[in-house]
């Protein structure tokens, strides 16, 4: 692949995540080559405001200090009832669906590079974009928890349970085997054990068709990681280096107050200073501080027959606040 042509980037972020993709592309434009081209097409449900967009142009002047070229294109879209039938628990949104319509939407790619908005990049993105995908559909990396999703959707051996949050498709190989109808039929199939929204289709109807990367191209981590994976030693081994792209999975997100840190907590900040929302760091720790360090550990509130009774006096709570001064 010509090393001239641009990287295509499309995300799909609602205007809750707007920010945060923010955040994102603030990462990719810091670390990318100078003298890189990037395309980045966000696909917009008409929920993203005018004054919102007039915020992102803070990419322009970001890409210009780095000698980056870049498009930053937004894509009306209208899916009606396409997903009916997606069971979004918890914090998925019919947004995680919209990376779907990229071989509708783009017509003119025969290739895409899709990224959750609670990813950051930590490296190039040039030697992803032209990694051969030798004839497969989509690259994608191994859930964290692949052993248990494997088992419950009968995966044989050699086969992986991915997470979707990073695709790098072949628009071509898209469009061709009619996979977005294929996923809308197979959502109606399998409506019944969906418990991961979209990408437990993805994963049955992409099967066969994927390239599996290392966790370093999506790292997916919480607090939970060391403690509730240590059998997936690539992931841990992931870990403990830096990781082309890290992925906040699950709702313990960086930016929630609420949220245990953990060892890549602080990249969120780091790329959030380079954004025009650069001072929700002071709501954030304002917010952690009373919610956190207050409330949940110096407050305990029991509710008994309708009377609260409150327990005040927590040492260790006093010791966490002496720390953060």
């Amino acid at each position: 692949m010509n090393s001239k042509q641009p990287i295509e980037i499309c995300l799909t972020p609602d205007e809750n995540y707007m920010q945060h993709a923010g955040v994102l592309i603030a990462s990719i434009l810091k670390n990318a080559d100078k003298g890189e081209k990037i395309n980045f097409y966000i696909f917009d449900d008409d929920s993203i405001l005018s004054a919102t967009k007039e915020k992102m142009k803070f990419a322009e002047e970001l890409a210009r200090q780095r000698d980056i070229q870049i498009n930053l294109t937004y894509l009306p879209i209208n899916v009606g009832s396409l997903f009916n039938g997606v069971p979004l628990a918890g914090h998925l949104s019919v947004a995680t669906c919209y990376r779907l319509l990229a071989a509708q939407l783009l017509p003119h790619l025969s290739r895409v590079l899709y990224l959750d908005s609670d990813m950051l990049v930590l490296s190039s993105l040039r030697p992803l974009w032209e990694m051969d995908l030798e004839g497969n559909l989509v690259a994608m990396v191994a859930d964290s928890n692949y052993l248990a999703l494997n088992q419950k959707y009968g995966f044989k051996e050699g086969e992986f349970y991915c997470n979707d949050g990073m695709l790098l498709f072949d628009l071509t190989l898209f469009r061709k085997g009619d996979y977005l109808n294929k996923v809308i039929q197979a959502i109606q199939i399998y409506q019944d054990q969906i418990t991961l929204g979209l990408q437990d289709v993805n994963n049955l109807v992409f099967r066969g068709s994927i390239k599996y990367l290392d966790y370093d191209w999506n790292l997916q981590e919480t607090s939970k990681t060391f403690k509730k994976l240590k059998w997936n030693q690539k992931l841990l081994d992931a870990c403990h280096r830096q990781p082309h792209i890290i992925h906040y999975i699950t709702a313990e997100k960086p930016w929630n107050p609420r949220a245990r840190r953990f060892s890549k907590t602080h990249y969120y900040f780091d790329y959030l200073k380079l954004t025009p929302w650069k001072n929700y760091v002071w709501t954030y720790w304002f917010k952690r501080i009373v919610f956190y360090y207050f409330l949940d550990n110096i407050l305990e509130i029991h509710q008994d027959n309708s009377l609260f009774y409150i327990k005040i006096f927590k040492i260790r709570v006093f010791k966490k606040i002496k720390q953060i001064k």
